[in-house]
């Protein structure tokens, strides 16, 4: 991942699988001239407020939203005063996406979604997106350009006024004994759990009642879902802040926190008191990543 805290956009330099993902925080100078791509562009703002203007034209942007921007078509981002906008940006090569970008991008129009019309679904595949560029298994590049597929796909959808995303996806298969359920359950959180949201979601996708399924978790785990949820994410939380020049509101957000102040507190518990900040400091050793995927 590319990470920029600055005044200009940031450069897009793409790794073999013609997937890139950036973070971008602005500084309170950014300026961007009017540009346009030859690759397709979706930003998803976590902080801050501004405008996408295209064509003369200014479509709000802020938190939680998701912007579709086609190939081709002339943008600039403009920050509100005292608000300058922090956001990932994912873009994708043309070739990526084939014969189905190319019709979807016909139209040649800009769109801001507005994240309660997605009901989560953009953060879900994005979170799943930043976790799966942070890994050093082969498979990782692939499973990156299949996320970004979903991405696009959706975004296409909701540009054509078709049907928007369905919180939560689709649901797990139901099939086999319920202790069967949970354990594969729990072997997937290692992967799952920057999207997870809360117990209920878990056991209705598995078909159970919150009391069976909290009980055979347990069981199976050794520790409750909300116990192995927040290891999980913490170890990740601690990773990026080892290795990564991503913001803390970046890495809160990555390893599924939705409330900064939040994750502040659930690390500080974890930590012995100590911030993200503070840990960071002493505890760092930047590690140049590998795969295409650059810090700084």
């Amino acid at each position: 991942m590319q990470v920029c805290a600055t005044n200009r956009p940031v450069e897009v330099n793409f790794p073999p699988n013609g997937v890139f993902v950036l973070e971008s925080r602005h500084g309170g100078a950014f300026r961007m001239e009017e540009t346009a791509h030859d690759y397709w562009k979706v930003l998803h703002p976590f902080r801050g407020a501004g405008r996408l203007v295209v064509r003369g034209r200014g479509m709000s942007l802020g938190a939680g939203d998701v912007a579709l921007v086609p190939p081709g078509v002339k943008h600039r981002i403009e920050d509100e005063a005292g608000k300058p906008l922090a956001l990932y940006g994912v873009c994708v090569r043309r070739e990526v996406l084939g014969a189905a970008g190319e019709q979807s991008g016909r139209t040649g129009n800009a769109r801001v979604f507005r994240g309660a019309a997605w009901g989560g679904e953009a953060t879900r595949i994005l979170r799943a997106l930043l976790l799966e560029q942070s890994r050093p298994d082969g498979a990782a590049a692939a499973m990156a350009v299949g996320l970004a597929w979903q991405l696009m796909a959706l975004a296409w959808r909701a540009a054509e006024g078709g049907a928007g995303p369905v919180a939560g996806g689709k649901p797990e298969a139901r099939g086999g004994p319920a202790r069967v359920r949970v354990a594969a359950y729990v072997r997937q959180l290692a992967r799952t759990f920057p999207a997870e949201t809360t117990i209920d979601a878990a056991a209705a996708r598995l078909g159970l009642g919150r009391r069976r399924f909290t009980d055979l978790f347990r069981a199976t785990s050794g520790m409750s879902w909300v116990e192995a949820l927040r290891a999980l994410r913490v170890e990740h939380a601690t990773r990026l802040l080892r290795e990564t020049d991503r913001s803390v509101a970046a890495v809160a957000f990555e390893s599924g926190f939705s409330d900064l102040s939040h994750f502040h507190r659930v690390f500080r518990d974890a930590s012995g008191g100590i911030t993200p900040e503070r840990w960071r400091q002493k505890r760092r050793t930047v590690v140049r990543p590998r795969g295409g995927v650059a810090t700084r």
